[in-house]
């Protein structure tokens, strides 16, 4: 295994993609699907997955929010592992409130039952 991803992104990615596509990355497979990875964020600019990760992440700015600021967030997403809201901004920035849901996915505020997008009402209370 390289040194640019951790084991526990691979897998959930490796979940993500599984559940989403049928497509299946066995973990003798992670060193190229890290390898793929690494090459993308190279093709964007960055030096190596890790290197995109380490410096588009926002929490080293979190500390730093000055305005009220709802951050909404999926406990099972499978790209953002939930532990990094363990983050002590979280508890120590007085700007920061947290809103965790037990199911939404990445980016899957969605609801089959009107409302359809329910993290819009969430967040026009949270504005109230």
């Amino acid at each position: 295994m390289g040194n640019s991803l951790s084991d526990k992104l691979l897998s959930q990615f490796s979940e993500f993609v599984a559940a989403r596509l049928g497509l299946h990355f066995p973990r003798k497979r992670w060193p190229e699907l890290e390898r793929k990875i690494d090459l993308t964020a190279r093709e964007f600019g960055f030096e190596s997955a890790e290197h995109y990760y380490r410096t588009q992440s926002a929490a080293a700015w979190l500390d730093r929010i000055r305005v009220p600021t709802l951050v909404v967030q999926s406990r099972d997403d499978s790209f953002i592992p939930f532990d990094i809201f363990a983050h002590p901004a979280f508890r120590e920035n007085p700007c920061l409130e947290l809103l965790a849901t037990d199911h939404g996915g990445h980016l899957g505020y969605f609801s089959w039952e009107k409302p359809r997008f329910w993290a819009d009402g969430v967040v026009l209370s949270w504005m109230e």
